[in-house]
């Protein structure tokens, strides 16, 4: 819960073993005592104490009152500092998990690894082929088979499928990546945790203030390779990452608003959100495409592209879109399958994931 935008917790209860007893003992903390310093008619910290443990029995027909107490202390800590009880490091038990931080060193290690021993191996071993080639007449070089990137020399500045989409994904891939990394920046030299939802709030406007690299990057690339509906373009571009988060979001806020859950998102804020994409987001995307689609006509390509495509051979079981589903999720599942263990064995203790998060941005 929240006191003043400040962060409050506590335990619920407490499990114990009686001696002379294997049996564990599960009781809850009926009485909260709430200590609340203050500066002035400021609200500096709140901590929440649990008291009167209580053990379960009987649950179902056990009756339980609870109570609370607010207990006032003055202090002299200035409201502009009173988050730096959260920030400093006596405040938790374990500020750093060196088990995250390593798992996600060598996890990156491994990729890395992996990926630079397949590279060498494919340009050695094409390396190989093509000092062999050296000795050889143009006779011989023109009915030899073609191996390596020969293979795919004329096809490479073939224009796509569903040309239209890839430059949509294209635009909003790269306004997504650069709105993190500016973003991150903007947290790292900002005070951003004074307040509640300042990131969201930073997030949102960001996004709309990048809204130009999305237009300019998907113009660019449709343009490329002669594109002609540009309008389309501009509009699918535009509403291709909000439509999907609308959709998803509507989904989620339509069950909260049928619960009545305090977490659903009000009508004048979504009023707002979309008056922000219709009067920023969108106009900037269609700025951004007017820059790409001049600056990014299609220009002569290093290679010719063949009239005929060449046809594909068929794929091995293990390169199926099925088994590279599969792989993933394998990998995935091995990503999240640390953090979760430490989770459930300390998610009880408060912990700050400001260095986790600086180290893995490092590695990365």
């Amino acid at each position: 819960m929240f006191v003043d935008d400040l962060p409050v917790s506590s335990y619920v209860g407490d499990v114990y073993k009686t001696e002379g007893s294997d049996n564990a003992t599960v009781a809850i903390y009926t009485h909260k005592k709430f200590v609340i310093e203050y500066n002035g008619d400021r609200i500096i910290s709140v901590q929440l104490q649990g008291d009167k443990l209580v053990e379960l029995k009987n649950v179902e027909s056990m009756e339980l009152q609870f109570t609370y107490g607010v207990e006032w202390r003055e202090t002299k800590t200035e409201f502009a500092d009173r988050f730096e009880l959260l920030l400093a490091t006596e405040f938790f038990e374990a500020k750093v998990h060196w088990l995250s931080i390593f798992s996600s060193f060598m996890m990156v290690l491994f990729l890395t690894g992996l990926v630079s021993i397949i590279l060498l191996r494919t340009i050695k071993s094409d390396y190989a082929r093509y000092d062999r080639e050296e000795g050889l007449t143009d006779f011989d070089r023109d009915f030899g088979d073609d191996y390596g990137w020969k293979q795919v020399h004329a096809d490479v500045f073939r224009q796509p499928p569903r040309l239209m989409l890839l430059s949509a994904f294209m635009g909003t891939g790269s306004q997504l990546v650069i709105l993190a990394a500016v973003v991150i920046l903007y947290t790292i030299m900002g005070d951003l945790y004074a307040e509640r939802a300042t990131i969201l709030t930073a997030t949102v406007f960001l996004y709309a203030l990048t809204s130009a690299i999305s237009g300019y990057t998907s113009a660019k690339y449709y343009a490329h390779y002669n594109g002609k509906d540009w309008v389309k373009n501009v509009i699918l571009t535009a509403t291709l990452w909000p439509g999907t988060v609308a959709c998803i979001g509507g989904i989620i806020n339509s069950i909260a608003i049928y619960y009545s859950s305090s977490r659903a998102i009000a009508f004048p804020i979504i009023l707002a959100m979309l008056a922000i994409w219709t009067f920023l987001c969108f106009p900037l995307t269609l700025l951004g495409a007017i820059v790409g689609r001049n600056w990014g006509k299609s220009t002569d390509f290093p290679c010719r592209v063949n009239p005929i495509p060449r046809p594909i051979p068929e794929k091995v079981w293990y390169a199926e879109p099925m088994a590279l589903v599969k792989l993933h999720d394998e990998r995935i599942y091995l990503s999240i399958r640390l953090p979760l263990l430490s989770v459930l064995l300390y998610g009880k203790n408060q912990v700050s994931v400001v260095d986790i998060e600086e180290f893995k941005a490092k590695l990365i």
